[in-house]
């Protein structure tokens, strides 16, 4: 054995060595996560914890590193205050993308390389998802810096959070009315609130009589709450995911006149009435039946790649061609951040250009 002013080294019976020191703020001898080659790589090792500890680097506690990920996330997940549907995504992400990989791997034992090698599987079989769920890794890992259960976080694989941005499928006004030729009659002016006033699926679903208001001058829809499906817990009410999407949006004639039909023929006289439910359980659809009511009419309706989030794109580009301000789009859709809204001045931008192109045509007698 050989002491040192820091730490201690010894050879051991296989001839490898080990090094060990006493850790100041938990009061027991930590050992090096593995045994060394030789006697000055031992040493290299401790001297570079001297150099943490002197230094004020991370304070990590090395039993606490040696805990699997998968007791660590899970204990991570349980601690967090996310919404329930923010909570399932997780989960989801977790159980099927990253466990399978790092669920029985020490903390201390998840390398970059280690990373770096799921990160490029994981994007060749599920390019879309792989961003997130490195996002979601990367967010634990860094958890666990902080707790002081690991010195620096192995996630630092560049690019790997970045997802790519396609680009948005924004549907004729033609294409509306097909879809609304064939969706069921009591979901019709839920697509025409997406498509002219941008509000999302879970938005519509959380709507309830009384968050119509019909006024002689104008009428308007107030989005205080959205209505998702999550998994163990059936259908909830949540509040917009940001203070953002808690707003008042007005109603353009053909979605005001629609709405008069639609409270008519479809919804109780009870202002807490659900103003799109399903006629047999008295709530909104779950999402396996959306999916069907939704698949039939796009596909009747000859866009079978359209989605109901797609009809949001329309409603924002409509506003820019209306002429809205960045902040007018912003508030409209209930964006937390005008990055999303400018997409669509740049839309109309577009349309500016075509217009110009034309009066030149018109000017010049082309």
């Amino acid at each position: 054995m050989v002491r040192r002013s820091f730490g201690l080294v010894r050879k051991l019976p296989s001839g490898r060595w080990q090094a060990s020191y006493h850790h100041p703020k938990f009061g027991k001898r930590v050992n090096a996560p593995s045994t060394f080659q030789s006697k000055g790589d031992a040493n290299a090792w401790l001297a570079a914890q001297e150099t943490g500890l002197r230094g004020g680097g991370p304070v990590v506690d090395p039993s606490r590193a040696r805990t699997k990920f998968d007791d660590y996330a899970s204990g991570w997940l349980a601690d967090r205050p996310l919404r329930d549907r923010t909570r399932s995504v997780y989960e989801s992400i977790l159980n099927v993308d990253i466990l399978p990989t790092f669920g029985d791997v020490r903390l201390d034992g998840i390398t970059t390389e280690r990373v770096r090698k799921w990160h490029s599987s994981i994007a060749r079989s599920k390019a879309a998802m792989a961003p997130k769920a490195y996002r979601l890794l990367r967010t634990i890992l860094t958890t666990a810096v902080e707790d002081g259960v690991l010195a620096d976080n192995p996630c630092r694989v560049r690019g790997a959070a970045t997802e790519r941005v396609e680009e948005r499928r924004i549907p004729s006004l033609a294409e509306v009315e097909a879809v609304l030729t064939f969706i069921e009659p009591r979901y019709r002016a839920a697509v025409l609130l997406a498509a002219f006033c941008g509000l999302r699926k879970g938005e519509c679903f959380g709507l309830a009589r009384r968050h119509i208001s019909f006024g002689e001058v104008q009428s308007s829809v107030r989005v205080e709450r959205t209505r998702h499906e999550v998994s163990g817990k059936g259908l909830v009410f949540e509040n917009p995911k940001t203070d953002a999407g808690a707003r008042v949006v007005s109603l353009p004639e053909r979605v005001r006149s629609e709405l008069v039909v639609h409270l008519r023929d479809f919804v109780p006289d009870d202002p807490e009435a659900l103003l799109f439910a399903d006629e047999k359980s008295g709530d909104v659809p779950r999402a396996s039946k959306w999916k069907r009511i939704w698949g039939a009419a796009r596909d009747n309706a000859g866009v079978p790649n359209l989605t109901f989030h797609d009809l949001r794109h329309l409603a924002g580009t409509l506003t820019a061609l209306a002429g809205g301000t960045l902040k007018e789009i912003q508030a409209r859709l209930g964006h937390s951040s005008p990055d999303a809204a400018m997409i669509y001045q740049h839309v109309a931008q577009g349309r500016d250009d075509v217009l110009a192109s034309e009066i030149d045509r018109i000017v010049s007698g082309r």
